[in-house]
């Protein structure tokens, strides 16, 4: 076992933010990737390795664990192409990994989950993360389980969406116009997971998003905890008027961020 990171779905959008991160950091990392052509944005990165394998492989993910003292896993879909995809994808590869970093003697594994995801959730998606927690929980590993509401980012396929739909026509259908959810910066969950992989105190804990995972991340000086970013909650409708203030997806971001953390950025995020 070496001092590497390992990080399962590393070329994906947190994945590549948090592995920017840990290289920063000055961590080795290693990225397993289906096709190494799509991680080509990590390829130049000085102490990256892009790895092309099937992490849905046992044989695989035995000899990528041995090479890693913490595993990061971000592996997740969230629509299934075929029945049986979030079986797949979430539960029997959180099955695979935590048998791998067992018999490998890996010192730390984050596990990226979701928020309200249960055993008994209503939606198959959500009983996928929550079985999946289950299995991490139960594994006798140093984890930490992370449980984010909506990612945003300029790479994301929640605003993104609404940009592509925007452009196709001025009024957008919204079947949940009330619906509501509390938004995190991909940037703030890239930290957190970082932050986590060198903080004993976040062993065996579940962080929601966003004021827990930002509480683990900060201290003030005093010792209590400081929040990075307010427990902001939005109706989709109200971030659906946002297009209003922009005309391009780049724009859009931008106004969603000023409404998030009104109007401050944060020096690094």
């Amino acid at each position: 076992m070496s001092d590497a990171t390992l990080v399962l779905g590393g070329s994906g959008f947190v994945g590549r933010h948090l592995v920017g991160r840990l290289v920063a950091a000055g961590r080795r990392v290693i990225v397993p990737t289906r096709q190494r052509e799509r991680a080509k944005h990590l390829i130049l990165l000085p102490t990256v390795d892009v790895v092309e394998a099937d992490v849905h492989s046992e044989v695989v993910l035995a000899r990528l664990t041995q090479r890693a003292s913490v595993v990061v896993n971000l592996v997740g879909i969230l629509h299934e192409p075929r029945r049986g995809g979030f079986d797949r994808v979430h539960v029997e590869l959180a099955r695979k990994l935590v048998f791998a970093c067992r018999a490998a003697g890996v010192s730390r594994l984050l596990h990226m989950s979701a928020l309200n995801a249960d055993t008994k959730a209503p939606s198959r998606y959500l009983r996928s993360k929550g079985e999946a927690e289950a299995i991490v929980a139960a594994s006798e590993l140093a984890w930490t389980i992370f449980r984010p509401s909506v990612i945003f980012g300029r790479e994301d396929s929640f605003l993104n969406l609404f940009a592509t739909l925007e452009k196709f026509s001025p009024f957008i259908p919204l079947a949940c116009a009330g619906a509501k959810f509390q938004p995190v910066y991909v940037g703030d969950v890239a930290r957190a997971f970082e932050a986590a992989a060198a903080d004993d105190s976040a062993l065996l804990q579940r962080f929601v998003s966003p004021v827990a995972l930002q509480e683990m991340m900060c201290r003030k000086p005093d010792g209590g905890p400081a929040s990075l970013i307010g427990a902001t909650v939005f109706r989709l409708v109200e971030t659906a008027s946002d297009l209003g203030d922009a005309n391009e997806s780049a724009s859009i971001h931008a106004v969603f961020l000023r409404r998030v953390f009104g109007g401050h950025r944060r020096a690094g995020a």
